[in-house]
């Protein structure tokens, strides 16, 4: 009954191969064992003990696969806000700024009174205090955060 229950293949994150479980896959696999259930307890009574045991034997089989898919969300979940409790404080790491020209750029390691590389996104470190550096998209700087686009600001070279 849950063997048709789908998995899928997530994208590699952070360089490994992630297993994740569908979430209505499995809550759809546990209305199919709760259907069985009502099953054998609607059950006439004049049936024999081999197609009792034999239903018995499927919801045993469907509930253990439940159990599996549970399990295997829960840790799927756990990971995810491991990665993004990751990523958060890797985005809310405060670099040292220097302000040049109305924008705030990270200041070269050699040399701390200088710029260096493309401003910091200056709407996410007003609003939300993450150093998020601008990219190049189609030669205009913008930040990959909240898409807004900066075209006075100026990206210094590297040493």
């Amino acid at each position: 009954m849950l063997s048709s229950l789908p998995k899928m293949e997530a994208g590699q994150a952070c360089g490994l191969e992630r297993r994740t479980m569908d979430i209505s896959g499995a809550l759809s696999a546990l209305t199919n064992t709760v259907t069985l259930v009502k099953a054998i307890k609607d059950l006439d009574h004049s049936l024999g003990k081999s197609e009792l045991k034999a239903k018995m034997a499927d919801l045993y089989s469907d509930l253990a696969e439940v159990k599996m898919a549970m399990v295997d969300a829960g840790n799927e979940i756990k990971r995810l806000e491991a990665e993004k409790a990751e990523l958060l404080k890797r985005f809310s790491a405060k670099d040292e700024l220097i302000l040049h020209k109305g924008y705030h750029y990270r200041a070269d390691p050699n040399d701390k009174s200088k710029p260096i590389g493309h401003a910091v996104c200056p709407l996410c470190l007003s609003e939300e205090g993450i150093q998020m550096t601008l990219r190049d998209v189609g030669y205009k700087p913008t930040c990959p955060r909240c898409n807004t686009t900066y075209e006075d600001a100026f990206v210094f070279g590297y040493p």
